[in-house]
């Protein structure tokens, strides 16, 4: 709750994987993002590769993530069409 309050003072975007949080955040008109925007933007900026941004889905999955895994499967399909071989 204290990253949400700081991100509502400071009028800076909020990243979390709580839902909870992110439910309170978009109340309080707080910009609030997740893991799956975060892997986009560093994929975006090719700061990471397909393959290193599939692994760690992997693992997050593997680990009991409850992140919504269809949505993690488009990104993945959207960035493997660019060219990158999809082995998800």
């Amino acid at each position: 709750m204290l990253a949400l309050i700081l991100a509502k003072h400071e009028d800076s975007q909020l990243l979390t994987g709580d839902k909870a949080l992110r439910d309170a955040a978009k109340d309080l008109n707080v910009d609030v993002h997740g893991t799956i925007w975060l892997v986009k933007q560093m994929l975006d900026d090719k700061k990471i590769t397909l393959e290193v941004a599939r692994v760690a889905f992997q693992r997050m999955k593997e680990s009991g993530s409850r992140l919504p895994w269809k949505e993690v499967e488009k990104l993945l399909t959207s960035f493997s069409s660019v060219g990158e071989l999809l082995v998800y």
